[in-house]
C-alpha cells in the first residue's frame, strides 16, 4: 500500500509515526471499500466477491503504478484508468 514502506522502515523507530501511517492506511482502505460498497449496490458494480476482496485486488491495482508506470510507453494514464474501471464496472 502506499504508506507501507514508510510504516515498515519506521516502525522501530518512531512509534507515533507508524500508529499514524497505519491509521490513514486504515481509512484510505475503507473509504475504497465503501465506494466498492455503494456502487455494487446501486448496481454500478457487479461482482461475486466480498467488497472487501475486491478492495484488496482495486489496491493492488494501482498501489504499484508509481513503480511501472512509464509516460513515454505510448500508453496514456487516462487509458489506463478508464480500463481499470472497466474492470470493475457492469459495462
Amino acid at each position: 500500500m502506499f504508506l507501507q514502506e514508510d510504516t515498515d522502515r519506521l516502525a522501530s523507530k518512531d512509534e507515533a509515526w507508524r500508529d499514524r501511517t497505519q491509521e490513514w492506511s486504515r481509512r484510505h482502505f475503507q473509504a475504497v471499500r465503501d465506494v466498492i460498497g455503494a456502487g455494487m449496490e446501486s448496481g454500478v458494480f457487479a461482482s461475486q466477491l466480498p467488497v472487501a476482496v475486491i478492495a484488496q485486488g482495486v489496491m493492488g491495482m494501482v498501489s504499484w503504478s508509481h513503480r511501472w508506470y512509464q509516460p513515454d510507453s505510448g500508453v496514456p494514464a487516462e487509458q489506463i484508468g478508464a480500463s481499470f474501471a472497466d474492470m470493475c464496472s457492469t459495462g
